[in-house]
């Protein structure tokens, strides 16, 4: 059986902070290079068409074009997945981006719907919008 999760926004929302410090526990010598991006909020100034200017801040989400965006995204959401599967050790976690799958035996399907719930909830604390989506798949599912 596969339950499937899918993070709305995930890229958006993840915070900046989170991802900073996940990507810090992993590889520690990039911090200097990511902290003054990623480490908390980051100061933006937006230029109107009037030339009136605004400033504001920016918590989740990543930079436009950040050729670590990829890699800060996957380093945060690894650790909400590892936390997943001791929640549910008989289970086989795999992720695709913001897709993320759980592969069991039909016995063991409780324990991943709660480990999946366990997941969403972690993850709403990282991301500002969670919309996770269970779906259940068996191998005779063409027969019902």
């Amino acid at each position: 059986m596969v339950g499937a999760t899918d993070l709305a926004n995930a890229f958006g929302s993840m915070s900046r902070g989170y991802m900073y410090d996940a990507m810090v526990e992993e590889v520690p010598a990039l911090a200097p290079l990511l902290q003054n991006m990623y480490a908390g909020p980051t100061p933006l100034i937006w230029e109107c068409e009037m030339g009136d200017t605004e400033e504001f801040s920016a918590g989740t989400g990543m930079d436009a074009g950040c050729p670590f965006s990829c890699l800060l995204f996957c380093v945060g959401l690894h650790k909400v997945l590892t936390r997943a599967q001791t929640l549910a050790p008989n289970q086989t976690q795999l992720a695709y981006m913001d897709d993320t799958y759980s592969i069991c035996e039909a016995a063991y399907v409780p324990n991943v719907l709660a480990a999946s719930r366990t997941v969403a909830k972690a993850s709403g604390k990282i991301c500002s919008s969670v919309s996770p989506l269970c779906l259940l798949y068996t191998s005779d599912a063409a027969d019902e």
